[in-house]
């Protein structure tokens, strides 16, 4: 709901990452720290956010937008269901560069997940950002899957 949010009044987040997802005191899940957003107005070049989770384009320098909140979130999806670090074996940013942002791997996704995550996660990582879905579309998929399992989400203690 939120990046849909924030990308509905073209607004890239550019940090998503686990620590930056939480509860408020009334048990709503939330995003905090909105250091790095910025309006797809005037975008940003800089190199910004958490590199686990940044896009490709973000980490070759070539800007970000709302696309690039999308791979984040796709690479979230995956660290959720894998309940471990993305790309934890890569200990260097030279590395990191060219295994994941030139060469383009992304982590492996297991047999067992629901076809439905695997699609989403393979499709917001795409290479090519205007490849990738929409966060709107993202969703609405996940709400038609998930709808009953998503709404408890937001009333946790």
């Amino acid at each position: 709901d939120a990046l849909a949010y924030l990308h509905s009044k073209n607004i890239t987040y550019n940090d998503l990452k686990p620590q930056n997802v939480g509860y408020d005191s009334a048990g709503r899940l939330k995003l905090y720290d909105f250091g790095f957003a910025s309006s797809t107005d005037e975008p940003t070049s800089s190199f910004c956010g958490t590199m686990r989770y940044m896009s490709p384009e973000v980490g070759l320098g070539n800007g970000s937008g709302l696309a690039s909140d999308v791979y984040s979130f796709g690479v979230l999806v995956w660290e959720v269901c894998a309940l471990k670090k993305p790309f934890e074996k890569i200990k260097s940013v030279r590395a990191f560069k060219k295994t994941v942002f030139e060469k383009g791997t992304r982590p492996a996704l297991k047999k067992g997940w629901p076809p439905v995550l695997k699609d989403i996660m393979e499709n917001c990582w795409l290479r090519a950002p205007h490849q990738r879905p929409i966060m709107t579309f993202v969703k609405d998929v996940l709400l038609e899957e998930y709808g009953d399992e998503l709404s408890s989400l937001s009333h946790q203690p």
